[in-house]
């Protein structure tokens, strides 16, 4: 009784007993299929944050007075605005001590519903000269300078490579789509500033509403710290040298986004560890009146030569097999959930969300299993020793 049949016995046991079997691996399912859709939640945010920060490529973010919230929200979640500011604020900013470039951009949000626009998006206008967020990329994929009437648009919109997209009246072709980031970058629209300023004097008599733009406003400055100033220390700088603007560092955009989703983990996590412990408790309660009923089945088996070993690995066994299919439905379902509906996630949640790596991904499924099948052996540990201890002829009897 040893090797393929124990296997062969154990599954036998729970396709006999198929609706608690079921409704035993749906409970653990659940657990695993919450567990695991949090790991995806947690860290689709956090590689969302990090290759998002990585393509603005600024350690600090400074705009108007009072449009921190604005532009965050923009950055994250792809919420269009327009905000702007005059263009000295760049100056002064960049004679901050710690500030080693600076660049500014435009965002202005397109008209909705409009006949002069395409739909509505955020248009980030940027400097060719001093920019570091589009230009790296347009050097090592577009190999060429960006056309004054063409764009860069991120990956969530839909327009192809070559197509046209109308923005107050004046069109623009597009020249290239960025790599997705999960964050609101992946809806925006990248022009060229000076572009930006002509489409604002055409929009006077193209667009149903023009854009009241001078050529010496921008919105936001972008600046790259020195490697040997920290960069707090120079938006501490910047809010004490210059008035009227507010200081957003790419640490503290990462930590507003894991405050917010802080509290919202940590009740899911309490509610897995809730789930858990019910559900242990619930396939110990199982396995020891499935132990009971069987009492005449071990008496027999032992009385044609099963060892209390063998009874006692039967049935661990049997709830190792039980908790991977429930971890396997848990992890299946969790996972599909996930990748159908995570961009409503993310826009409900308000978090930017890039879908996880296949590591990473491997690694979340490895450990949700391992914790569906510990879960199993801990709760049948106490039924299989009183399972492998009974008496022969007294389990028969008492079966009868």
């Amino acid at each position: 009784m040893k090797g393929l049949g124990l296997l062969q016995l154990s599954r036998q046991n729970l396709r006999r007993r198929l609706f608690r079997t079921l409704a035993v691996a749906t409970c653990l399912g659940l657990v695993t299929g919450i567990l695991f859709s949090e790991s995806l939640i947690a860290e689709g945010v956090q590689r969302s944050l990090q290759v998002g920060i990585a393509r603005l490529g600024a350690d600090i973010l400074v705009v108007p007075y009072g449009q921190e919230m604005p532009v965050q929200t923009s950055l994250l979640t792809g919420e269009p605005t327009s905000f702007y500011m005059n263009r000295s604020v760049e100056r002064q900013i960049a004679v901050v001590l710690g500030v080693e470039r600076t660049s500014s951009q435009l965002f202005i949000a397109s008209l909705q519903r409009a006949s002069c626009c395409s739909g509505f998006f955020q248009l980030i206008a940027f400097e060719p000269q001093s920019d570091f967020t589009i230009t790296p990329w347009l050097k090592s994929n577009l190999k060429r300078p960006l056309g004054s009437d063409e764009v860069i648009v991120g990956s969530k919109i839909f327009t192809p490579e070559g197509g046209e997209l109308l923005f107050y009246g004046h069109r623009f072709t597009v020249a290239g789509k960025l790599e997705p980031t999960g964050m609101g970058l992946d809806a925006a629209v990248f022009i060229p500033i000076q572009t930006a300023y002509l489409m604002a004097a055409e929009s006077i008599v193209k667009a149903e509403r023009p854009l009241a733009i001078k050529p010496d406003q921008i919105s936001a400055v972008l600046v790259k710290v020195d490697s040997a100033t920290l960069p707090d220390i120079v938006a501490s700088r910047i809010t004490r040298n210059v008035e009227h603007v507010s200081v957003i560092t790419s640490v503290r955009l990462v930590k507003s986004v894991g405050e917010h989703l802080s509290g919202l983990i940590q009740s899911l996590f309490l509610l897995t560890g809730t789930l858990w412990a019910v559900s242990t408790l619930l396939v110990g309660t199982i396995f020891s009146m499935t132990m009971n009923e069987r009492r005449r089945e071990i008496g027999l088996l032992r009385a044609i030569g099963a060892t209390g070993r063998f009874i006692f690995k039967m049935v661990i066994t049997e709830a190792a097999l039980l908790t991977f299919i429930g971890g396997l439905l848990g992890v299946v379902g969790g996972g599909a959930i996930m990748f159908s509906f995570s961009l409503l996630i993310s826009k409900s949640l308000e978090v930017p969300y890039l879908w996880p790596t296949f590591v990473q991904v491997s690694e979340m499924i490895a450990i949700s299993m391992a914790i569906a099948i510990l879960t199993g052996l801990l709760a049948s540990l106490y039924p299989a020793v009183v399972a492998s201890r009974m008496e022969p002829l007294y389990a028969i009897r008492s079966g009868e």
